[in-house]
C-alpha cells in the first residue's frame, strides 16, 4: 500500500496540471495507513523533481506543508516556525495547500507553548478559510480557549463547529495523540456544556476520559468529567471506575476531599445553572397539598433553575380525576383538529423523534421504592415497574378473582424486573410517555402533541416503546416509526436501542392487562355503553390480556 501510494504521487508530479493538492492528498492517505515512510518518500521525491517542474504549480508551497507538517507530528515547533515565519497576517488561506500550511504554522506554536500566537492563526484559519483546514483550526482555537479558562470563546466556536469537529478529531486519532485527543474533547465537552447540547456534551465527555486514560495524563480533568456526568443523571460504570482510577493517583496539596469537592463545584460551574438537586426538589413537592391528583400519581408543578417541571408522586389510592388545568403552563392554542386518519405512521415517526426538543428540563419518575432521582436506565426502569406493582396489589382486594381468572399471576412483573439490568446507559431526555391517536393533532402536514404537562425525565426508548404499544401498528407502520425514530435521535440517546426496546415492550404488555383489567371493567359495569361499544372494550381487553399471555410465555422460554 505505501509504495502504490508513493508511485501513484509520483506519476501525479509527472502531470502537468497535477497541483500541491493532490501530493498532500496522497500525502494523507500513506499517514492515515500508518505509511510514515511512504509519505516522507513522497517529500523526498518531491523535493528532487521540484527543480524540473513548470514555474506557477503550487509544489513549493506543498512541499513547505509536508514539512511543516512532519514536524508537528514529531513536535519539532522550531522547525515548523522556521518553515512558517512571519506575522498571521501572511499566511494565505485562500487554497487548500495554503490553509493546511496555516494550521500547520499554529499547530508549531502551539507546541511551543506560543499559544497567543497559536490561538491567533488558529482563529485567522477559522474566519477565513473552508474546509477540513478550518474544521481542524476551529478544533484546536477552542482548545486553547479552554485551556486559559475563556470558556465563552470556547462555548462559541464549538457552537459553531460543533458537528465539522468530529472530523478533526479523527485525523488526531490517526496519529495517535491521545493527549490532544483528549484536551480536543474536553474542549467540544466545556462550549457543548454551556450551549446546552447535553447529549452532544455526554459523548464528548465519554470520549474525554477515554482518551485522557489511555494517555495517562489530566486525571482531574476525568473527575471533573464524571462530576459533570453525574449532575446530568447519568450513570456510565466506565467513567465512574475511570475517575476511581484517577482519584487514586491524585496527590494534592491539601485532603483528597476538598479537592474532590473543587473538582464537583467546577462541573456545577460548567453546567451554568442547567443542574439542581432533584433530591431536594422530591422532599418539597411530596409535603404540597396542592397535588393535581391522575389515576396512578400525585402531581405537583415546581419551579427549577431551568424552568417549571411536574413532579410525581405515586397516589395511596385509585383517583379517575385528571390532572388540575392549573398545573400547566400557559400555552397558545392549539390548532383545531382534523378527521383523525387510519394510520398515523408517516406523521408520527420524525414528529415522535423530534418531541425530544421540547423544555429541555423534567423531574424523572419518583416511584415509591426510593425518595431520590433514577440515575440511569435500569434505575428509571424499575420505578416504572414498582409503579406498575403498586397498582396492582392496590387493587388486589378488589380485583383478585378477576386477576387469577385472567391468569395474571402475582408474580407477574418478575421476569421484567430481571430484565432491567440488560439495559444500556444513555443520556435522559423529556418523555411524553403517552403518545397516541387522541393525543396527536395533524394541521397543515405537521404534528401536534397534547398533554406534556405530565411528562417525564427518562430514557428515551421507553417513549418509543409506549408509543408502539399504543398504537397497536401493522407491521410496516411500526417498522416505519422504528425508523423515523433511530434516524432522528441518534447519538448517544439512541445507543443500544433494539434490544432495550423489547424489554419496554414486554412491561408495557403486562402493565396493560394489569392496569386495563380494572379500568376495562370498571368501565363496562358502569352500564353506559351500547352493546358495540362494550364488546369493543371487551375485546380490546382481550387483545391485551393475548398479549401479556404470548409475553410470559415468551419469557418462561427465556
Amino acid at each position: 500500500m505505501a509504495s502504490a501510494l508513493r508511485e501513484a504521487a509520483y506519476h501525479a508530479l509527472q502531470g502537468r496540471h497535477a497541483g500541491g493538492t493532490a501530493i498532500l492528498d496522497h500525502a494523507d492517505r500513506a499517514v492515515l495507513r500508518g505509511g510514515h515512510g511512504a509519505a516522507r518518500g513522497i517529500t523526498d521525491d518531491l523535493r528532487t523533481q521540484l527543480p524540473d517542474q513548470p514555474a506557477g504549480r503550487d509544489l513549493p508551497e506543498a512541499l513547505r506543508c509536508l514539512d511543516a507538517e512532519a514536524a508537528v507530528r514529531l513536535g519539532d515547533a522550531a522547525a515548523v516556525t522556521a518553515l512558517t515565519p512571519g506575522p498571521v497576517t501572511t499566511l494565505a488561506v485562500d487554497t487548500v495547500v495554503g490553509r493546511r500550511l496555516a494550521v500547520a504554522a499554529g499547530n508549531g506554536r502551539r507546541i511551543a507553548g506560543e499559544t497567543r500566537a497559536a490561538l491567533d492563526i488558529f482563529t485567522h484559519v477559522w474566519d477565513r478559510a473552508a474546509g477540513s483546514p478550518r474544521r481542524t483550526a476551529g478544533l484546536w482555537a477552542a482548545d486553547l480557549h479552554m485551556a486559559q479558562g475563556r470558556f465563552r470563546g470556547c462555548e462559541t466556536l464549538a457552537a459553531e463547529a460543533i458537528i465539522e469537529a468530529g472530523q478533526a478529531i479523527e485525523i488526531q486519532r490517526e496519529i495517535g495523540a491521545h493527549h490532544e485527543l483528549g484536551k480536543a474533547y474536553t474542549a467540544l465537552a466545556v462550549g457543548q456544556l454551556r450551549c446546552g447540547r447535553l447529549d452532544a456534551a455526554v459523548t464528548a465527555l465519554r470520549w474525554t476520559v477515554h482518551e485522557l486514560e489511555a494517555a495517562d495524563v489530566y486525571p482531574t480533568i476525568i473527575v471533573s468529567a464524571a462530576h459533570a456526568l453525574a449532575l446530568l443523571g447519568i450513570d456510565d460504570d466506565q467513567v465512574t471506575a475511570a475517575a476511581q482510577r484517577a482519584r487514586a493517583g491524585l496527590r494534592p496539596f491539601g485532603t483528597l476531599a476538598e479537592l474532590d469537592a473543587r473538582l464537583r463545584d467546577f462541573a456545577t460551574d460548567l453546567l451554568d445553572g442547567q443542574a439542581w438537586h432533584p433530591e431536594e426538589l422530591y422532599r418539597q413537592a411530596i409535603g404540597r397539598p396542592d397535588a393535581a391528583s391522575g389515576f396512578y400519581n400525585h402531581n405537583i408543578r415546581m419551579d427549577t433553575p431551568t424552568g417549571d417541571v411536574i413532579v410525581r408522586n405515586p397516589a395511596t389510592r385509585s383517583s379517575s380525576s385528571s390532572a388540575a388545568s392549573s398545573s400547566t403552563p400557559s400555552r397558545p392554542a392549539a390548532p383545531a383538529c382534523p378527521a383523525t386518519s387510519s394510520t398515523m405512521s408517516a406523521n408520527c415517526s420524525a414528529n415522535l423523534a423530534s418531541s425530544r426538543g421540547t423544555t429541555s428540563r423534567a423531574f424523572p419518575l419518583a416511584g415509591p421504592t426510593t425518595a431520590g432521582p433514577p440515575t440511569s436506565p435500569a434505575d428509571f426502569a424499575r420505578r416504572l415497574s414498582a409503579v406498575t406493582a403498586g397498582v396492582h396489589v392496590r387493587f388486589l382486594p378488589e380485583f383478585g378473582d378477576l386477576y387469577a381468572r385472567f391468569g395474571i399471576p402475582a408474580d407477574a412483573l418478575t421476569a421484567i424486573e430481571q430484565r432491567w439490568v440488560t439495559l444500556r446507559p444513555r443520556p435522559f431526555r423529556l418523555l411524553h410517555t403517552d403518545i397516541h391517536r387522541k393525543n396527536i393533532i395533524v394541521s397543515g402536514g405537521r404534528g401536534y402533541f397534547l398533554g406534556w404537562e405530565l411528562a417525564l425525565w427518562g430514557d428515551p426508548v421507553y417513549d418509543l416503546a409506549v408509543h408502539l404499544h399504543k398504537m397497536s401498528y401493522q407491521p410496516d407502520e411500526s417498522a416505519a416509526v422504528v425508523t423515523g425514530w433511530s434516524t432522528v435521535v441518534g447519538g448517544a440517546a439512541a445507543e443500544g436501542w433494539q434490544p432495550d426496546l423489547d424489554t419496554y415492550l414486554a412491561h408495557e404488555r403486562v402493565k396493560s392487562a394489569i392496569v386495563d383489567t380494572v379500568r376495562h371493567t370498571k368501565i363496562i359495569a358502569d352500564g353506559n355503553l351500547t352493546p358495540d361499544g362494550r364488546n369493543s372494550f371487551i375485546d380490546k381487553l382481550v387483545g391485551k390480556l393475548a398479549a401479556a399471555h404470548i409475553q410470559q410465555w415468551i419469557d418462561r422460554r427465556g
